[in-house]
């Protein structure tokens, strides 16, 4: 039983460098109480000991997750999930997407050069992903990244790109293409 009188049962791992009942191990505890933590990860002074403490990991029972230290992912960009105007199908990653004139918290492939409205890129694999209910995405949704490194369909439209390039919305739809001397707001990255 863990302070406070809510139970918790907890399971032992020996790290890799320690043998079994050696000192300290990790520690699992799942909870079964709605106000604790529901998956605890956490060092324990020694195999079968109920006291969990110095936790790194932290799973509640209301979905919030809690670490102590960093997540990693091989995928490079935070993502948002949000409306596509029109056919789903017709968007791929990639594409070069702006905000939505005629839809709330939607987007759609860019259209023009320099346009100030654009938002980001369609993720082809986010290590992130924002705004996405638990139980899946949305079936009108794609998801866009808003920061990091992805994958872009370009144009050569202003000329050739080099790395370091500003990049911005091209005249071919869904694309970027150089920026040369770009308006405020315009640019979606390098």
């Amino acid at each position: 039983e863990r302070p406070g009188g809510t139970d918790m049962t907890y399971g032992t791992i020996a790290n890799g460098s320690n043998v079994a009942n050696s000192s300290p191990v990790l520690g699992l505890a799942i909870a079964n109480a709605s106000d604790a933590p529901f998956i605890k990860a956490c060092k324990v002074a020694s195999a079968g000991s109920r006291a969990c403490s110095d936790a790194k990991f932290i799973v509640q029972a209301d979905g919030n997750v809690k670490v102590d230290g960093a997540v990693s992912s091989p995928a490079a960009d935070y993502a948002d999930m949000m409306d596509a105007v029109g056919d789903v199908a017709s968007y791929g990653p990639g594409d070069v997407l702006v905000i939505s004139a005629s839809q709330n918290r939607a987007v759609e492939k860019s259209a023009g050069t320099y346009d100030s409205a654009t938002i980001g890129v369609y993720s082809t694999q986010p290590g992130f992903i924002g705004g996405q209910p638990i139980e899946g995405a949305g079936p009108n949704t794609i998801p866009v990244a808003m920061v990091g490194i992805v994958p872009v369909k370009v144009s050569a439209e202003n000329g050739a790109i080099k790395r370091g390039d500003l990049l911005t919305t091209a005249t071919l739809s869904g694309h970027a293409m150089k920026a040369i001397n770009p308006p405020a707001g315009t640019v979606i990255g390098k």
